[in-house]
């Protein structure tokens, strides 16, 4: 007898809202009309089954979520492994292209993104909420850090029939061997996710919200939806380039490299989207503030939305509909 899971799980990249899952009872990849659906993801990235899943059972995305006020692109997915929480998240995503938790963890140590193979199939964003942002250090940004960095990864390699198409044993070849396309993607994306979330970059916020009397306290939150808006837009760059030019790296990486200034951009970016994202959040207390504040914690006062994306040009940021 099939050992039972919880009724429930969650989705998270960080989290990610009004997505709907089904059981994939005969590992199609595609939610059939008699196949067990979930209640849409809440805020917390949490849905439930009126039915009880069973270990070896895969659950796939049968309607995208949002996150970051945009539809969330990955076709993340999870294999039951008997627990009694689920998670959902680009880490269990690439664990289904037949490559170990192990595994995982080894590929993203080169990179420094040290993980264990037990955080894979955990909640990246389970700690976050605990941690202060006077005090946060890289370590304990590692699990989100990584989470980030595979869907980058993960999303560009979608533009390439060639690297979808890898065995899992070929994936692995190729992402750890420094000439491999997999390894460079990887390490391309990673050290842009650990430029734009870092504890650096929280202190950076914390002073900024030091400037102003008894101003709420900067959030890690603040910079992790940085770190987002950040990925989602050289993703998208990496995503077009890869599936132009068939997986061919040189070609994502100028791509990347033109949008970003080589990386300098990113610096710029993470400043100013992390005091977007503060201004935002604490709009009703800083009002009477905004004009000995930073621009761009004035342009998060005035988004309504509380999401904000950088812009074609690559220069500005803009706060979402």
């Amino acid at each position: 007898v099939p050992a039972t899971v919880s009724y429930s799980g969650t989705i998270v990249d960080p989290y990610i809202i009004g997505a709907v899952v089904c059981i994939d009872s005969n590992k199609d990849g595609i939610c059939g009309s008699d196949e067990p659906t979930s209640t849409a993801s809440n805020a917390l990235g949490q849905f439930t089954f009126s039915v009880s899943p069973v270990a070896g059972d895969s659950i796939i995305i049968k309607t995208q979520g949002v996150h970051n006020g945009d539809t969330y692109d990955l076709n993340m997915s999870v294999t039951l492994t008997g627990t009694d929480q689920f998670v959902i998240s680009p880490l269990t995503t690439l664990r289904d292209r037949n490559i170990t938790a192990e595994d995982i963890a080894q590929i993203l140590e080169q990179f420094d993104l040290n993980i264990s193979a037990s955080d894979v199939s955990g909640n990246p964003m389970a700690d976050i909420a605990a941690l202060s942002s006077a005090t946060v250090t890289n370590a304990q940004l590692a699990k989100i850090r990584a989470s980030i960095a595979v869907y980058a990864a993960l999303r560009i390699m979608e533009g390439s029939d060639a690297i979808k198409n890898l065995t899992g044993a070929q994936f692995k070849a190729s992402a750890t061997n420094s000439s491999g396309t997999v390894y460079k993607i990887f390490e391309t994306m990673t050290g842009y996710v650990k430029t734009g979330l870092s504890a650096t970059q929280v202190s950076s916020l914390v002073s900024i919200a030091a400037q102003t009397p008894l101003a709420p306290a900067a959030a890690v939150d603040d910079v992790i939806n940085t770190a987002v808006a950040i990925t989602d837009r050289l993703t998208e760059i990496g995503y077009d380039a890869c599936n132009r030019s068939n997986g061919d790296f040189t070609a994502i990486e100028n791509a990347l490299d033109t949008a970003s200034d080589n990386g300098v951009r990113i610096v710029t970016w993470a400043v100013k989207l992390a005091q977007g994202y503060y201004g935002s959040r604490n709009k009703l207390f800083l009002q009477s503030y905004r004009s000995f504040l930073p621009v761009s914690v004035q342009t998060g006062i005035d988004c309504a939305s509380g999401h904000f994306y950088i812009d074609d040009d690559n220069i500005s940021i803009q706060c979402r509909p």
